[in-house]
């Protein structure tokens, strides 16, 4: 079995995903496992966080919804993780989720009522 004193800093370590094959279960457990292991794992946790973001603003305001309950349980448990490592994205995803979650969906903008221009006769 070889040292690990063979570790060569120029090569890149890191995992690459395809997020269209990996379920919102998945993503928690690919966090969890990252966290747990050494600290040059955590850039992958930041490539699952970007990925959480796009199906966070896929789902919007239905996140509230029964059906997607387990989704904001599994966005919650890695906004914790998040939160641990310090990453950037920690922000957005709260910003994102208390909006989808909390807030009710915007009314559309409607431009303000204008009367009709008087008649001269």
């Amino acid at each position: 079995m070889e040292s690990s004193s063979n570790f060569d800093s120029s090569l890149d370590y890191s995992l690459h995903f395809d997020f269209k094959r990996i379920s919102d279960l998945d993503l928690k457990e690919i966090v969890n496992l990252s966290y747990y292991g050494p600290t040059l794992c955590w850039g992958d946790i930041d490539l699952v966080a970007q990925e959480l973001i796009i199906r966070l603003d896929f789902i919007g305001y239905e996140i509230s919804n029964q059906e997607n309950a387990i989704f904001a349980k599994i966005v919650k448990q890695i906004y914790s993780i998040l939160k641990k490592i310090r990453s950037p994205h920690v922000l957005t995803i709260h910003q994102k989720f208390n909006d989808y979650y909390i807030n009710q969906v915007p009314s559309p903008v409607m431009s303000p009522i204008k009367s009709p221009p008087p008649i001269h006769k």
